[in-house]
């Protein structure tokens, strides 16, 4: 098994991509949930179980909003692409108006990427509002990061962060804010540079690597 999507992507990244002149470095990607890969002194960290770097499960709120995990207040509840949806939808149902009322899946609250995009650079309030709000909450969590991990730099990847400029953009402002100083001097938050990519790349290069050591 050559690894799970963020890890290969995370790998992709730090060979190809945002992460080559780093040797401490966090790889973030949000979708409809959000992963982390952790990179120190140049190794991928897995952890005991394998399982490290599940930041979307970091817990902002005791007693917050129901996860797809089964617990309560996790930071992807409130900044994955699912959670925005869900925000916008909630709008919906206390008659806000927005341009994206007919797109949301309204059974599992579902909403492209690129649906909110285009609601963003259109000027629809109740979006643009949602995507701010996903993007305070992720800036929390990466400053709980910064703060305990000290990393050089933060990559950013998935579908929502590529495709939409403010969310990026927001969490970029509110984490100096957030983080304290001393960490987050140097710090700098970029965006992937692979893209969807990232983990095609990634793959190649583990088993490539792999075969190599297997000759």
């Amino acid at each position: 098994q050559l690894g799970n999507d963020v890890e290969v992507a995370t790998y992709g990244e730090r060979y190809f991509g945002a992460g080559q002149k780093s040797k401490h470095f966090v790889c973030v990607f949000v979708g409809t949930g959000i992963g982390s890969g952790i990179v120190v002194h140049d190794h991928y960290l897995k952890g005991q179980t394998g399982t490290a770097g599940e930041i979307g499960h970091t817990k902002i709120f005791p007693d917050g909003r129901k996860c797809g995990c089964g617990g309560y207040g996790c930071l992807e509840a409130y900044a994955s692409r699912l959670a925005i949806a869900k925000t916008i939808k909630s709008a919906v149902d206390h008659g806000q108006p927005t341009m994206v009322s007919g797109k949301i899946d309204m059974g599992k609250g579902i909403l492209r990427s690129s649906t909110i995009a285009e609601a963003v650079e259109k000027g629809d309030p109740v979006v643009s509002d949602a995507v701010k709000a996903g993007a305070r909450y992720l800036a929390w969590g990466l400053a709980s990061v910064v703060n305990f991990f000290n990393p050089e730099r933060i990559i950013l990847g998935g579908g929502l962060v590529e495709a939409v400029d403010l969310y990026y953009d927001v969490c970029k402002q509110e984490i100096t804010k957030i983080a304290l100083p001393i960490p987050a001097k140097n710090l700098k938050l970029v965006r992937s540079q692979l893209g969807d990519n990232a983990g095609v790349v990634g793959a190649a290069l583990m088993a490539s690597s792999r075969n190599g050591k297997n000759r």
